[in-house]
């Protein structure tokens, strides 16, 4: 019974916490983008939406 208890407080603990903790933010990820500004704009990619890709693949540890 503990057992159980500690692993759904710990998957409510990581619901919770993690999406903001290691989510990007845009500012982020326009910083990543600028650098190779020009490599992208030649594949077609903007910053537009490379920001939003960025954004949704960021990385969930849980």
């Amino acid at each position: 019974m503990k057992i159980g208890v500690g692993l759904i407080a710990a998957a409510v603990v990581c619901g919770i916490s993690a999406a903001p903790v290691f989510a990007k933010t845009a500012k982020e990820c326009t910083a990543e983008w600028r650098p190779d500004k020009a490599g992208m704009q030649a594949q077609g990619v903007t910053e537009k939406a490379y920001v939003e890709q960025c954004r949704l693949s960021a990385p969930l540890s849980c």
